[in-house]
């Protein structure tokens, strides 16, 4: 977990040990950023984090990227040091390029149609935005989305999308879930991720929170994500609420 501040507007470009490890701009409850915290970690890549205020960000965070979103990998190993981004796109590079813990299946049909169940879920993540952003319960048309990914589970009857390890489908979709935890706080009883309806994926989301070491790595406790998104519901998002 990693605690450091969030840069703002006016703050200075942090320096890091000219080591060739890569630096992630993140910020800290980001799904998408968490993807490529996740894969890099899968991996035991080494790599540096700055983490940036999403409300009030360094000008000098446009230099990593012009559109100013996170996730944004530098490749400290590459002539000129380039930036690459987009969280999907990060990962199909990560996963080329180190070989070790391959986390797309090798076989080309079968890569695509992990693809697929990932842009699947993009309407679901959608929905979890719209929820944490405008306060308005989207959790009916959340849980009609995740029926699919229960019964793609119970149908591969592995514990994890990727068989017996966690593969590309498994980090990809798992930043979200730690955010059901927080619902129920929030939005009252009726917001809950329950056993009953998804018994497959309760379990998938508790083996990797326990047994994975990636995710273990990057797990927030549900207070820090309760104070976080009702302090973005306020308006006045606190990134900082695990610096201590």
């Amino acid at each position: 977990m990693n605690n450091t501040k969030h840069f703002r507007k006016g703050d200075e470009q942090p320096t890091f040990p000219d080591d060739g490890n890569y630096r992630l701009y993140s910020m800290r409850f980001c799904p998408f950023a968490a993807r490529t915290h996740l894969v890099l970690d899968a991996k035991n890549i080494p790599y540096h984090t700055v983490n940036i205020d999403l409300k009030d960000k360094p000008e000098w965070f446009f230099t990593a990227n012009p559109l100013g979103k996170v996730p944004a990998l530098q490749l400290m190993d590459k002539p000129n040091s380039p930036f690459i981004y987009e969280s999907l796109l990060i990962s199909e590079y990560l996963d080329e390029v180190h070989p070790q813990n391959k986390l797309y299946p090798s076989d080309t049909l079968a890569k695509i149609q992990e693809k697929i169940w990932i842009e699947r879920f993009s309407s679901i993540a959608t929905k979890f935005h719209q929820m944490f952003t405008d306060g308005n319960s989207q959790w009916n048309e959340i849980q009609n989305g995740l029926d699919a990914f229960e019964g793609e589970l119970n149908r591969r009857g592995t514990t994890y999308f990727g068989g017996e390890k966690p593969n590309i489908l498994d980090y990809s979709i798992w930043p979200w879930f730690p955010r059901t935890e927080a619902l129920d706080v929030i939005f009252g009883d009726g917001c809950t991720f329950s056993d009953a309806r998804f018994p497959k994926l309760k379990k998938w989301y508790k083996s990797l929170l326990e047994n994975d070491a990636a995710v273990k790595k990057f797990a927030y406790p549900k207070e820090a994500y309760v104070k976080y998104y009702k302090s973005r519901l306020a308006g006045n998002p606190d990134f900082d609420v695990l610096v201590q």
